[in-house]
């Protein structure tokens, strides 16, 4: 049978014209409100055309591998849930994705069917606006470029160059707040998903179930750990993999370890002290003191950190082909030796 996919977020409802080209928006949704989606796996077909004179025009043809979302009203939403548990395919292994910064919906639909595909899992994909402003700091960009290809203009490129990085700073820590602000959505999410979903498929097929968390999704699953929108544990994951966090190392344990939804002999945390995104989240996140790069849970690759802790940790930094990145557990070019590290804790696999 094919995947199963479902679409939760407190983004914003598109409607009329915009609706046509995106469901959904990239800010939040006023008044906050959960939407649940259908989305379907879809080959969306891309062609652009480029005028090279008069006579010749070039055509480019490429696939962009994303969902079809169908929105869905409550009563939908139970007949869509209960058609999935139905289904004597459902014993595959099943995802809850929160992801990180800096994503738009159309990006966010493409991530997730990445690891859909790379992984062979059905997914529910929790999206939230971690783009909802947006600097446009690529013309400076190309800008700086340029100037400072000019030995007369180097000093005009360090000034247009750090205005961009300002944008960027702002985008992120815009990006924070609005994390803070999905934690009440995020735990009502789960709730829905554990009592309507999760439960009646341990019931009938008992299929392995993982929480996955990236990078800026942490401070969503942090604050609600820390405040009154903490999950009532009626439920427990098998595994939760904290892929890549973007949260502060120190006393990690105090919130990493109190998760109801997961035991904590049963949560991975991933590491790559050279992964370049959280090499900046730590400076941005302490004043700028280029001292404090490597101070993210996801970066540490501090044992000292994980003295006496009950999380497992599993370290990235060296491994073939992992290099700066961040997005490492699924990354196209990623070795056998991280895909052997990550598919057990993802799917229950045994390698």
């Amino acid at each position: 049978m094919s995947l199963q996919t479902i679409f939760v977020t407190n983004r914003n409802v598109n409607r009329g014209k915009d609706a046509k080209k995106h469901l959904f928006g990239n800010d939040l949704a006023k008044p906050a409100q959960l939407s649940f989606a259908s989305a379907t796996a879809w080959d969306k077909q891309i062609i652009r055309k480029r005028k090279l004179s008069n006579k010749i025009t070039r055509t480019y043809k490429s696939v962009k591998k994303t969902y079809q979302l169908a929105l869905l009203n409550e009563a939908q939403r139970t007949h869509y849930l209960q058609d999935i548990i139905a289904n004597p395919g459902n014993d595959r292994p099943w995802l809850v994705f929160l992801h990180g910064n800096n994503q738009t919906l159309s990006k966010n639909l493409m991530k997730s069917r990445q690891i859909q595909d790379e992984y062979q899992v059905n997914i529910v994909i929790f999206s939230w606006p971690s783009k909802s402003y947006e600097p446009q700091t690529m013309p400076a960009l190309v800008l700086t470029a340029l100037l400072a290809a000019n030995p007369s203009t180097v000093a005009l490129a360090k000034w247009t160059g750090k205005k961009a990085f300002q944008k960027k700073v702002k985008q992120y820590r815009v990006a924070r707040k609005v994390a803070e602000k999905t934690a009440p959505q995020f735990s009502q999410a789960l709730a829905i998903i554990r009592d309507e979903l999760l439960l009646p498929l341990r019931q009938q097929h008992n299929p392995h179930t993982c929480l996955l968390v990236h990078s800026l999704g942490h401070h969503v699953l942090r604050t609600v750990v820390e405040t009154d929108h903490a999950i009532d544990p009626e439920y427990e994951f098998n595994t939760c993999l904290l892929h890549q966090a973007d949260e502060e190392d120190q006393n990690h344990q105090t919130w990493a370890a109190k998760m109801s939804m997961v035991r904590t002999n049963s949560t991975y945390v991933t590491r790559n002290k050279f992964d370049s995104v959280l090499l900046l989240s730590g400076i941005v996140n302490n004043d700028f003191d280029l001292r404090q790069a490597l101070t993210r849970l996801g970066n540490r690759s501090n044992r000292d950190s994980q003295q006496g802790s009950p999380l497992n940790y599993i370290e990235f930094s060296g491994l073939d082909d992992v290099g700066i990145g961040h997005g490492i557990a699924w990354d196209d070019g990623r070795s056998p030796e991280v895909d052997a590290l990550c598919r057990p804790v993802l799917t229950g696999a045994d390698i």
